[in-house]
């Protein structure tokens, strides 16, 4: 069974790249609020600097039926961004449906 751990995490804003940097360098969580206007352009931006830093990436969402925040698998992002971001949209389309 895998331990649940906490770290400092931050909110940011993917579209302000420097202070994105600053705390993705900074070695804390970061919690990037996904939205379905954000361009394609910022989230190929986010799996470019998670795999160049080798970080991994897990998305969550809040579950309005049953009340709970589901988590999706931790995975380092592919070469194909493009692929990565239909996958994780795929996650987030099920929740829209609850």
């Amino acid at each position: 069974m895998r331990q649940l751990t906490a770290t400092e995490s931050h909110f940011v804003d993917i579209k302000d790249k420097d202070n994105f940097l600053e705390k993705f360098n900074s070695q804390v969580t970061l919690l990037v609020i996904w939205s379905k206007d954000l361009s394609p352009s910022y989230l190929k931006n986010l799996f470019e600097i998670a795999t160049e830093k080798e970080a991994k990436i897990s998305a969550c969402a809040w579950d309005t039926t049953h009340k709970a925040i589901k988590f999706h698998s931790q995975f380092k992002p592919s070469p194909y961004s493009e692929r990565d971001i239909r996958y994780l949209e795929r996650f987030f389309v099920f929740f829209k449906k609850v």
